[in-house]
C-alpha cells in the first residue's frame, strides 16, 4: 500500500507560484489540491490542468485539506494566511 500523497495548496498564483506548480508537477507523492489568487482566472490557469480547486480566498486552500501551503503572495499579504495555516497545523513555505 502506497502512502497518501502530500496535499499542497498555493496561495497566490503569480509567476513564482507558477514556477512552484511546475516543480510540484515533477515531484513524486505530491498532489496540488487548491490554488487561490485575487484574480480567479490566474488561479484557474494553474489549478485546472492539475485537477485542483481554484478560488479567490486563501481560506479555501485550507478548507481543501492541504497538508502544506506555499504562500506566494506579495509580502504585505503573507501574515494572515501563514498564521492561519500554522494554527491549523498545516506546514508553510513562505516566499520572501
Amino acid at each position: 500500500m502506497s502512502p497518501r500523497p502530500l496535499r499542497v495548496g498555493l496561495i497566490g498564483a503569480g509567476a513564482i507560484a507558477a514556477a512552484h506548480a511546475r516543480l510540484l508537477d515533477e515531484a513524486r507523492g505530491v498532489e496540488l489540491v487548491a490554488v487561490c489568487d485575487v484574480a480567479l482566472a490566474r488561479a484557474e490557469a494553474l489549478a485546472a490542468p492539475r485537477g485542483a480547486h481554484a478560488s479567490t480566498g486563501w481560506e479555501d486552500v485550507l478548507e481543501a485539506g492541504a497538508d502544506a501551503v506555499l504562500v506566494c503572495t506579495p509580502p504585505l499579504h503573507h501574515r494572515a494566511p501563514a498564521v492561519a495555516a500554522l494554527a491549523a497545523g498545516v506546514a508553510v513555505d513562505l516566499e520572501k
